[in-house]
């Protein structure tokens, strides 16, 4: 899953649906699992661009298992993406 955030917060769509799919291969228990399902939410909520969902997803998670600083900051970057996509804004300052 960290490694999915940190594809997410680079904003590397591609290679996040390739990586899932390969962590997906690789690890037959991750496609059941709570943080397989919990990105690929993410991932559904940035194709559909809806900023509300992707917190939504979120909130759900952390509600059971907290977030820690470091993945809630990979999250929020992406979320500005998402956001900005849905505003035509092209470029996004991640500083």
């Amino acid at each position: 899953m960290n490694a999915l955030l940190c594809y997410m917060a680079m904003g590397d769509e591609v290679a996040i649906k390739q990586k899932l799919d390969q962590y997906k291969g690789s690890d037959y228990t991750f496609a059941d699992a709570r943080e397989c399902k919990f990105v690929e939410k993410l991932v559904q909520a940035w194709e559909e661009s809806n900023a509300d969902d992707y917190t939504d997803h979120c909130a759900e998670y952390n509600a059971i298992s907290a977030l820690d600083p470091w993945k809630t900051s990979l999250l929020v970057k992406a979320k500005r993406m998402i956001a900005a996509e849905a505003h035509g804004e092209e470029d996004v300052d991640l500083t």
